[in-house]
């Protein structure tokens, strides 16, 4: 950005400065306007060109960032559902663990059943 204003400002101060450099110089009153009407359209132009830049390297960067992003939040994605996977199989493993606990408790209590019969 701050070189985006030292162009704008040397620009501007160059045009000033032929301005003024027209305005004092011994020519006619046509030739004069002639001569700042070329001026003034030769600093459009570059101008234009400059903006043009500045939009082209904008763009560039925004879509840059673009994809920088989407591919942070596929890393993010990936991570999160990898993170669940793991959790879901720990989960999955407890249940079996819990589900073998209470057969075998379960046989226990048949066995005793049985004996105290």
């Amino acid at each position: 950005m701050a070189k985006g204003k030292i162009a704008f400002g040397a620009l501007l101060g160059a045009t000033a400065g032929f301005i003024a450099g027209v305005l004092t110089a011994p020519r006619s009153g046509k030739e004069s306007r002639e001569e700042i009407k070329a001026a003034a359209s030769d600093a459009k132009i570059r101008a234009h060109s400059k903006a043009d830049e500045f939009k082209d390297v904008a763009h560039d960067k925004a879509a840059d960032l673009k994809h920088k992003l989407a591919d942070k939040a596929e890393e993010v994605l990936d991570k999160v559902s990898s993170t669940a996977d793991d959790l879901a199989d720990k989960a999955n493993s407890r249940v079996r663990d819990a589900k073998e606990a209470a057969q075998g408790a379960a046989r226990d209590v048949q066995k005793e059943v049985r004996k105290n019969r």
